[in-house]
C-alpha cells in the first residue's frame, strides 16, 4: 500500500487490496466474507484489553470450528491501526485445529502479515489440488 495508513480505509477495502479477492462485509454479523477457508470476524474495541480479546477470540474460534474454517479476528482498538489474530497452528507442518485454537496459541500481527498468510495458504492449497 502506498501512502495510506491502514486505518484510513475500511477493513474490507484493506484486505481486498492486500489479497486481490473480492470481499464483502456482513455488517449485522461483523464478518468479512470471501477469504477462502477462513471465518473472519471484525471487531472494534474502545481500548486494547487482553481479557476482551481472549473472550472474543473464543467466540470466533468456536464459530469457525462449527463452519470447519480457520478462524481470524481482525480488530482495531481506539485509534490504533487494524491488527489480526489467527491460530499459530496454520504455520506448523502438523496440526489439529481444535488443539491450537486457544488464545494462548495465536499469532497477532499487522493485517498485511495475516493477508500474506491467507494468500500463501490459498496458493498452496490450489497447488495441491492441481497436482
Amino acid at each position: 500500500m502506498t501512502g495510506a495508513r491502514l486505518d484510513d480505509r475500511s477493513i474490507t477495502a484493506i484486505v481486498a487490496d492486500l489479497t486481490g479477492w473480492p470481499l464483502r462485509e456482513l455488517h449485522d454479523e461483523r464478518r468479512l466474507i470471501g477469504v477462502p477457508g477462513w471465518r473472519v470476524v471484525v471487531r472494534r474495541f474502545e481500548v486494547r484489553d487482553a481479557a476482551s480479546l481472549a473472550e472474543c477470540w473464543r467466540d470466533v474460534a468456536a464459530a469457525a470450528e462449527l463452519d470447519r474454517l480457520a478462524p481470524a479476528l481482525l480488530f482495531r482498538a481506539g485509534p490504533d491501526e487494524w491488527r489480526a489474530i489467527w491460530p499459530a497452528a496454520l504455520q506448523l507442518i502438523e496440526q489439529e485445529r481444535r488443539v491450537w485454537t486457544d488464545y494462548e496459541w495465536t499469532v497477532e500481527a499487522a493485517v498485511p502479515v495475516w493477508a500474506a498468510t491467507t494468500r500463501h495458504i490459498a496458493d498452496s492449497a490450489a497447488g495441491e489440488q492441481r497436482a
